[in-house]
């Protein structure tokens, strides 16, 4: 998968995997990156160590997933891979745009086992 010059937005930004997400697309020349949290504080640190744009959102609201799409295309001029991380009780879900993002990002740990 090329990442180099891709408009990323990833929520869950603040922490956990959402940031190392976030470092991981910088790391391989992702062009924007927009980090997306309800942890404003936490969230603007990584938008901050990445030089990319921190939203504060509540991704459960439909109303915070619009506003942060639209920012993300003021941003950046649109969105090419969009990941949504988040957590209920014992389960992590990671949903991305495109399946071949899906699959660079868990290839590493694949060939680990």
């Amino acid at each position: 998968m090329e990442i180099t010059d891709k408009r990323v937005v990833v929520t869950g930004a603040a922490s956990g995997i959402g940031k190392a997400l976030v470092h991981a697309f910088n790391k391989t020349g992702a062009g924007s990156l927009v980090a997306v949290d309800i942890n404003a504080e936490e969230v603007g640190k990584v938008a901050e160590e990445i030089d990319g744009r921190a939203i504060t959102a509540n991704v459960a609201r439909e109303a915070d997933i619009q506003r942060v799409i639209e920012a993300a295309n003021d941003y950046a001029g649109g969105i090419d891979i969009f990941c949504h991380t988040f957590l209920q009780p014992n389960m992590l879900f990671l949903k991305c745009s495109n399946k071949e993002v899906v699959t660079w990002l868990i290839q590493p740990q694949l060939q680990a086992c």
